[in-house]
């Protein structure tokens, strides 16, 4: 019986679920739509041009700190690109398949490790990082005071 570690929207408690109860929880949820809607849209050319000038755009707004009537403007540049994106993401959409659902949920394969899963993990992993900064800065000042 192949498990799965799933601790989101619709999860157990202990978060170890079989494919079956995983997928169950994706389409009840409707996972699977917003999956093949993520999934298509990278593929997908307008949606790749809209967010590329997007990004552009709000570059060039950020840096030189515009008014809300020019950004208006660049809205309305980038609409019909928008629209091409949406019609293009929606069209000939096809289901995702397990593995694609894992990704697009964050869940991993197996059983979740003990004392938790991956968010767990991940905050175990952020204070060591910020153990580290703290004993580079303790080193830095040590440094520092003994050479004056």
């Amino acid at each position: 019986m192949k498990t799965i570690c799933y601790s989101g929207i619709g999860a157990k408690d202990d978060g170890v679920h079989t494919e079956e109860e995983f997928l169950k929880i994706m389409n009840e949820y409707d996972f699977g739509k917003d999956c093949g809607i993520d999934i298509r849209k990278k593929k997908c050319k307008p949606c790749k041009s809209y967010k590329k000038n997007m990004i552009k755009y709000v570059k060039k707004y950020m840096k030189e700190k515009r008014n809300k009537s020019e950004f208006n403007k660049i809205d309305e540049l980038l609409k019909p690109k928008k629209k091409a994106c949406d019609k293009c993401k929606v069209k000939n959409l096809k289901p995702c398949s397990l593995k694609q659902l894992i990704k697009y949920s964050g869940a991993e394969r197996g059983p979740c490790q003990k004392g938790g899963n991956r968010k767990s993990m991940k905050r175990k992993s952020m204070k060591r990082k910020s153990l580290k900064h703290k004993s580079l800065k303790h080193k830095s000042l040590k440094f520092r005071s003994g050479r004056r």
